[in-house]
């Protein structure tokens, strides 16, 4: 008798795992279905849909051949290096010209502390502004100040290089972010410009506390990595003036 209560409830309900290949048969089904057309479903809404797609696509412009979308994305790139470069050898910098290695590691902290205001209030301030260059070229002034001091060894002002670049570095990082829309038209432009930038700039900023590594070791100080990261913050106050323009990129660039 228990036996034939137990095959009757067998047969009521599978256990998860004899059922989920039944399950996955039937969302796979399921998929197949909606796969060849997901946008008949919804009628006017998805007609709607469809066409602003077609004509967004139909009037792509070439981002690759905008000397603007460039300057963004060098823009993204170069004020990503100067921030991993911190972020991996600030603290041996320091070490090397005498600090502490407590100490060194608070003066982490701090550049890492001065950002937080910036970071919520500096975008704010850049995104009220059509032109940004006068913004460029502060975050700009800071980051230089701050690497100049270190490069010079004026250890004794030590926590206002770090403020300095702290605020600076977060405050280049928000302009790059704040490029996306104020340069171009509309989203779809705004997301290719994005993936554009972050991607060749990110893998630019890959290299650079790798290159400021070997320069490091092949010197044995960090005097040639520290005139690297100071021409990198030019170049970036460069890509930043171009990048910073009242245009966007449909106007720099045929379709």
């Amino acid at each position: 008798m228990d036996q034939l209560n137990k095959s009757q409830e067998e047969n009521v309900s599978l256990p998860p795992s004899k059922s989920a290949p039944f399950m996955l048969i039937i969302g796979i089904i399921f998929i197949a279905a909606n796969l060849r057309s997901p946008l008949t479903a919804v009628g006017p809404v998805a007609d709607q849909i469809r066409g602003s797609l077609q004509g967004s696509s139909s009037n792509k412009v070439n981002l690759w051949k905008s000397p603007l979308a460039w300057q963004v994305t060098l823009y993204m790139g170069l004020q990503s290096v100067e921030l991993y470069c911190m972020y991996a050898w600030l603290p041996d910098i320091l070490v090397h010209q005498g600090m502490d290695s407590g100490k060194a590691g608070w003066m982490l902290s701090l550049f890492q502390l001065a950002s937080l205001p910036v970071a919520f209030f500096g975008s704010v301030l850049a995104g009220r502004k059509a032109n940004q260059r006068p913004v460029v070229i502060v975050a700009s002034l800071c980051v230089l100040s701050g690497l100049l001091g270190m490069f010079f060894g004026a250890t004794g002002l030590t926590f206002l290089w770090m403020i300095l670049m702290g605020s600076g570095c977060t405050l280049t990082f928000s302009l790059s972010l704040i490029f996306f829309s104020f340069r171009t038209k509309n989203a779809d432009e705004a997301a290719r410009l994005s993936g554009m930038a972050q991607s060749v700039g990110y893998l630019l900023a890959s290299f650079g506390p790798t290159l400021l590594g070997f320069l490091h070791d092949a010197t044995n100080n960090w005097t040639l990595p520290l005139a690297v990261l100071i021409g990198a913050a030019g170049m970036c106050l460069l890509a930043g003036l171009g990048a910073s323009r009242d245009l966007q990129i449909t106007s720099t660039v045929g379709h």
